[in-house]
């Protein structure tokens, strides 16, 4: 009978002293909703979602979802960026489960695109890549990876680059592309399947008047790995273009 009772009190300590999973905080949250245009009210496709680092494009319906890495009852910043749009940008936070339904509403940036384009156009020609204008690597873009070749189109929001990537070799695929520029120097990450495999190729390097150079890390879900250098191309400031794989 002792015996019992001090199993009992045993139990009953452990239960009270021990963390119980409701404590612990999870990054599982979900930001979802649509992107509108501002004057029509009409979904927008193709816009770019940008959160904590992770980019993704709504689809024909203006529909987005940003899956995982939000924490509950949190405050982000969420931007939006389409062609032919300004960019926007919006606080929010999640509720107690992580989860955030936000709408945005692009304006139209129609008034100031032929100063945008004629910036990026001057900039390619007579400018270095450390001046104060805005967007300078925004557009189309060539990369050459050794012996393969990516169509990319850039959006830069601030020192923020994101956008869409696409290639024909070895089979047509595409991918969205996130990262980040500080004076000269940029970093990529183009995350793509292919053939079933998730990649990631990791891009660092120099841009100066409208090329890129430097090297890559590409990895994939399978374990493979490999390195090179890279050189890009700036074919256009316009994004508008831009076609993925078929």
């Amino acid at each position: 009978m002792k015996l019992s009772w001090w199993m009992a009190l045993t139990i009953i300590a452990v239960a009270i002293i021990a963390p119980t999973g409701g404590n612990s905080t999870t990054l599982d949250g979900t930001i979802y909703g649509h992107v509108y245009d501002d004057e029509t009210k009409e979904p927008v496709s193709s816009a770019f979602i940008r959160c904590e680092g992770e980019t993704v494009i709504t689809d024909a319906e203006g529909y987005y979802s940003l899956v995982g890495g939000f924490a509950p009852s949190t405050t982000y910043t969420l931007i939006g960026y389409a062609s032919g749009y300004q960019d926007t940008s919006k606080t929010i936070k999640t509720d107690p489960n992580g989860k955030a339904e936000v709408d945005l509403f692009l304006g139209s940036s129609q008034s100031d695109q032929p100063a945008k384009e004629s910036i990026a156009t001057e900039k390619i020609e007579y400018h270095p890549f450390g001046d104060t204008r805005t967007n300078i690597l925004e557009g189309r873009w060539i990369l050459n990876l050794d012996d393969a070749q990516i169509s990319m189109v850039l959006y830069q929001s601030g020192d923020l680059l994101f956008g869409a990537a696409n290639s024909e070799t070895p089979e047509p695929w595409n991918g969205v592309v996130s990262g980040s520029a500080e004076e000269d120097q940029i970093e990529l990450e183009i995350l793509s399947l292919q053939g079933g495999v998730l990649v990631s190729t990791l891009i660092k390097g120099i841009a100066t008047e409208g090329t890129l150079a430097g090297s890559f890390v590409q990895s994939d879900s399978s374990g493979q790995a490999k390195v090179g250098n890279v050189m890009g191309f700036l074919t256009s400031p316009e994004t508008s273009g831009y076609e993925p794989a078929d």
